[in-house]
């Protein structure tokens, strides 16, 4: 027995979107769908075509004969349809904006470059300072070697005053010490002894009185006073006793000096 099938589907021509549920189901729903009634109508057809074979008689034939039935094997299912490529929609170009200009902040770069310049003006000062400082320092080294030099001078013409002085004062005392002597062997060559007061006398007061006086070059008194008195009613009376001295004029060189710084001391007892 020969079966013939044929699936008519207009359907087919068209190409469905393969990505919605119809497109799937015509895509392998109907294969699956021909292919189980092809099996179907198999089945059946064995299932009509099958006899209970009756038992074999007592005297079996000698050959028993077995037909074979070939049964149209099913169609092939189609090929599937080629899955349509769709292309996903052109993305529009990208627009590549220009870059964008550098905003320059000219105020910040004002104040930069017055940062650097009062920067540069505060190393400027710092340096002019620092100078300054050494200058200072120099001259106040240069100053205090003037003033040591300096102290170093004066101390040392204090010692040349000291020592001039030390050796005015030793001249001096060696003039002074040979004035002495002299004025110590210059005696008067004319001398008159003092009155003694009368209340001295009646009290019986006795003591010393000196006087000093200078000797002119024509050997006279000048200028007598009193170095000493021990007692007050003394003096009137030396000093007149003074003034009458008289003495050879000194002489140096051969002429006639002054001598001055004479001295005499009166002394009253009373005997």
């Amino acid at each position: 027995m020969t079966m013939r099938m044929a699936l008519h589907n207009d359907s087919l021509t068209r190409q469905p979107n393969p990505y919605s549920g119809t497109a799937l189901w015509r895509q392998w729903g109907w294969p699956a769908c021909a292919t189980l009634l092809v099996h179907g109508l198999a089945l059946a057809t064995l299932a009509v075509n099958w006899a209970p074979v009756a038992p074999a008689p007592a005297h079996a034939p000698d050959s028993v004969s077995l037909t074979l039935m070939s049964m149209p094997l099913p169609p092939p299912p189609p090929p599937p349809l080629p899955e349509a490529v769709v292309e996903p929609p052109p993305q529009p170009a990208p627009v590549t904006k220009p870059a964008p200009e550098p905003v320059v902040d000219q105020a910040a770069i004002a104040r930069e470059r017055r940062a650097r310049e009062q920067e540069r003006e505060r190393l400027k000062e710092h340096e002019r300072q620092q100078q300054a400082l050494e200058r200072e320092q120099q001259a106040e080294r240069e100053r205090e070697r003037a003033r040591e030099e300096q102290r170093r001078q004066q101390e040392r013409q204090h010692q040349q005053a000291l020592a001039a002085k030390a050796e005015q004062a030793r001249l001096a005392a060696e003039q002074e010490a040979r004035a002495r002597q002299q004025i110590s062997q210059y005696q008067p060559v004319r001398k008159i002894a003092p009155d003694y007061p009368r209340r001295a006398l009646d009290h019986s007061i006795e003591g010393d009185c000196t006087v000093q006086y200078d000797v002119t070059p024509n050997g006279r008194v000048s200028q007598p006073s009193i170095v000493s008195c021990d007692d007050p009613l003394f003096e009137r009376p030396s000093l007149r006793a003074a003034a009458a001295f008289r003495y050879e004029p000194h002489r140096v060189n051969g002429e006639a000096i002054r001598v001055p710084g004479v001295r005499n001391t009166f002394r009253y007892r009373i005997e």
